[in-house]
């Protein structure tokens, strides 16, 4: 692994039974493959939460041009669909 730097973390020792009982049961190859796939989890979600306030406020800021909001009319939305599926199923 090219640029590769070495932290110290300091880990329970239940914990760290744990990440030695994955490795023993062969699931992992070291606990470092472990600490490594925690991060890559970590990473993941964070960039998942970051989209979840980020594109919201895309569209928000999109669609404030767009003028004023109508009220909701619950009966419009399933005609809505209903049409929207029947121009579907002609195409």
């Amino acid at each position: 692994m090219a640029n590769v730097r070495k932290i110290r973390v300091s880990l329970t020792h239940d914990q760290m039974a744990d990440l030695q009982a994955a490795v023993d049961s062969g699931a992992y190859g070291s606990t470092d493959e472990i600490v490594q796939e925690a991060i890559a989890a970590w990473r993941f979600a964070h960039g998942l939460l970051e989209d979840d306030v980020v594109r919201p406020r895309e569209l928000w800021d999109a669609g404030k041009p767009g003028g004023a909001t109508r009220p909701f009319d619950i009966e419009r939305t399933p005609a809505t669909a209903r049409g929207r599926l029947g121009k579907a199923a002609a195409e």
